[in-house]
């Protein structure tokens, strides 16, 4: 009787144990699909018309642009259409980079943030937060400034002022991004990475300004380039 209520008891344990795997299996499984459906939604900048970048303007308001190459220690988010300039104030030295993507996989959005780019090319993140620049067409540039510090003697620093459009809302970061386009319900037609970043010879307080200023004057301009490329394409549930 003692060895019948054992073999009862393991068997029992042992639908119990294959019960749990397969509810794991499901559970995980669904858990797997409804996160790939959210980067299915962040999949939406998939083929803007070839050249779109291109065709912001050279001249935003008292800036002047001129495309350059990228050389260390600026980077470029992986994607399929990039922009690479630098805009400098009329009459001045000093100015800003801007980096712009399209056509992003989500997944290679993950270890492209500057917080995370940066430090593995060794500089030093000194400050980090969430930032909102008003701009004139009277939405909001929600962005995420960083500073990074470069080690050694000639010790550098480097203002970096990312964040993502999606169907002409800015985010700071993939988390935001990725909510909105759930709470919307729908593919989203586009979605751009954008960094200004600012080389500082002068203080931190002056890149951030130089930074901001230009945020101020070029995120309308790319939400407008953006929507006017990505009209053609239908965002869908």
């Amino acid at each position: 009787m003692l060895g019948s209520s054992t073999h009862r008891s393991g068997r029992l344990a042992g639908i119990l144990s294959v019960l749990t795997a397969l509810v794991l299996l499901i559970g995980g499984g669904g858990v797997y699909r409804v996160k790939e459906g959210y980067y299915l939604l962040l999949e939406g900048a998939a083929s803007l018309p070839a050249g779109s970048l291109a065709r912001l303007p050279m001249r935003l308001g008292d800036w002047q642009g001129e495309d350059v190459p990228v050389r260390p220690p600026f980077s470029l988010p992986p994607a399929k259409q990039v922009l690479s300039r630098a805009y400098v104030p009329v009459g001045e030295r000093q100015g800003v980079r801007l980096s712009v993507g399209t056509g992003i996989r989500f997944r290679d959005l993950v270890s492209h943030r500057p917080e995370a780019w940066y430090p593995a090319a060794g500089w030093v993140l000194i400050d980090e937060k969430p930032l909102s620049v008003p701009v004139r067409d009277g939405r909001s540039l929600d962005c995420r400034l960083t500073c990074f510090q470069q080690a050694g003697l000639d010790s550098e620093t480097i203002t970096v002022l990312n964040g993502y459009v999606g169907d002409g809302r800015f985010c700071p970061d993939l988390a935001a991004l990725q909510q909105w386009a759930e709470s919307s319900g729908h593919r989203l037609r586009y979605v751009a990475q954008f960094q200004v970043t600012c080389q500082e010879m002068a203080s931190p307080t002056v890149a951030r300004q130089l930074a901001t200023d230009f945020a101020q004057e070029a995120g309308p301009a790319l939400v407008k380039l953006l929507e006017e490329a990505g009209a053609g394409i239908s965002g869908g549930g």
